[in-house]
């Protein structure tokens, strides 16, 4: 009759034997290796190698993510994060709050989009002053209104080469 036997070195899976040989021939295949115990598991138990034992119910079954990973068992990557049982990668805003991301300081990061901050939040982050984002736009007016005048002035300019050709 075939067994399932684990080998763990502080309390780490360290063998996974499938054997009709019993606990003797695990520690005949173990000779040589330093471990602190062989345990007799259930046939359909999930255990793998380079995991910890308390990583498992008493059934062999994995427990929860989240209790595995509460347990420090289990490191989440630093851009994912825990959504029940799920791991899902973190939003930029995540991202950005925790700091892992960088973003210009003219923007700001709302779930997965970077937007452009107001003038308002400009002023109160210390980014701009307010004389600054006056004269600023001043400037875009006045660059405005002078491409205004330039597509007139060539229009005009434009309808008068048009009207010699005709003569």
């Amino acid at each position: 009759m075939v067994e399932k036997y684990i080998v763990t070195k502080n309390k780490i899976i360290i063998g996974n034997f499938e054997t009709s040989q019993g606990k003797k021939g695990i520690e005949k295949s173990m000779a040589g290796t330093v471990y602190d115990n062989i345990i007799k598991v259930d046939i359909d138990s999930d255990h793998r190698r380079e995991t910890h034992i308390d990583e498992y119910e008493k059934d062999g079954k994995f427990k929860k993510l989240s209790e595995r990973v509460n347990n420090g068992h289990l490191i989440l990557p630093e851009d994912h994060k825990l959504d029940g049982e799920k791991i899902i990668p973190k939003t930029l805003e995540e991202k950005f709050n925790d700091g892992l991301l960088e973003i210009s300081p003219f923007m700001k990061a709302v779930g997965n989009d970077l937007i452009e901050k107001t003038d308002a939040e400009l002023v109160s982050t210390g980014v701009k002053t307010q004389s600054e984002i006056d004269e600023q736009k001043q400037i875009d007016a006045d660059e405005k209104l002078i491409a205004e005048e330039m597509r007139k002035m060539a229009i005009a300019n434009l309808g008068d080469e048009l009207g010699a050709v005709k003569k």
